[in-house]
């Protein structure tokens, strides 16, 4: 019998994919990527009953597609990557990518951007060959500068890149002056809210918003489910599932009958008592634990 693994769904989506470069985040309990592509494979896509589709590019998957099939805890009502927090979710989906992504060590490490150097005030950024959208329009440094001008409109919290001077040199090349030194850039431009769309082709941001990540959207119910699949002009490389339903669930006890059952092969927000079941079936279960710090308490003297 293959094990199932237990994941946190953020690090499930992008290990699945070869060169995927969204921003992650760890959490307790994760899961061994390629075993979970592994034990995918053996069983057939679900969705459920309702989902609206959206007009995407992508077709939904198939049945005999390999489909990963995650339980969240968290559904939204819209898909705009620079509203709000949006951003991070589109990311957890696989959809959108920054510049720069937060790695293993919480430093922020190249993604659709090559490097971003520093000389005083200004940094020069350079763009990765071929980064392309899903539509295969290749995103440029103009395109980027408007992606951040539209958030600054948008976001109040991404308000404060209006006091810098954004501008593209070249096809791949943009400039910020930062009027003072600003040695954090680089971890802004890592913020998922800052995730690149095809401005230009994009009709609909609520819904089916045009990004550069290893899948796109094919079917979002807002408060909802969420499909997607694979992207086949993905400039990363190969993708490695067909696609994903994220399926949004907030009880803890449904959750765990339906990955016992093997309705979904991963979830987020594991209870205490649910990660006890997992651990002591480890034939069925293969669990990783990962310390992290989210949140911060404060004792008064």
């Amino acid at each position: 019998m293959k094990k199932k693994f237990l994941s946190i769904l953020l690090v499930a989506t992008f290990a699945v994919s070869t060169a995927g470069c969204g921003s992650t985040t760890a959490d307790p309990a994760t899961v061994t990527p390629d075993r979970t592509q592994d034990a995918q494979a053996e069983q057939p896509a679900q969705t459920g009953d309702g989902t609206e589709e959206t007009g995407a590019v992508a077709e939904p998957v198939a049945a005999e597609a390999k489909v990963l099939r995650a339980a969240t805890s968290f559904a939204y009502g819209s898909l705009d990557v620079h509203k709000e927090y949006y951003g991070w979710y589109t990311s957890i989906y696989g959809v959108s990518e920054a510049l720069f992504k937060m790695d293993e060590n919480m430093s922020a490490a190249p993604c659709l951007a090559k490097d971003a150097v520093a000389d005083g005030s200004v940094w020069t950024i350079t763009l990765k060959d071929g980064v392309a959208f899903s539509n295969g329009t290749a995103l440029t440094a103009e395109m980027v500068v408007k992606n951040l001008q539209r958030a600054v409109e948008v976001n109040e919290r991404f308000a404060y890149l209006a006091d810098f001077e954004i501008t593209a040199a070249d096809d791949k090349t943009i400039t910020i002056d930062t009027k003072d030194v600003y040695p954090t850039l680089r971890n802004d431009l890592a913020s998922p809210e800052l995730g690149m769309i095809d401005l230009d082709a994009t009709t609909d941001f609520d819904n089916a918003p045009v990004c550069t990540g290893p899948f796109v959207i094919t079917s979002f119910r807002p408060e909802g489910d969420v499909e997607v699949a694979k992207n086949e002009n993905y400039w990363g490389g190969d993708v490695k599932l067909d696609g994903a339903i994220f399926y949004y669930m907030q009880e803890d006890d449904p959750k765990l009958l339906a990955m016992q059952s093997g309705e979904i092969d991963c979830y987020n927000s594991v209870s205490s008592a649910a990660l006890a079941v997992y651990e002591q079936d480890p034939d069925n279960y293969h669990v990783v634990s990962i310390p992290r710090c989210k949140t911060a308490v404060l004792f008064p003297e």
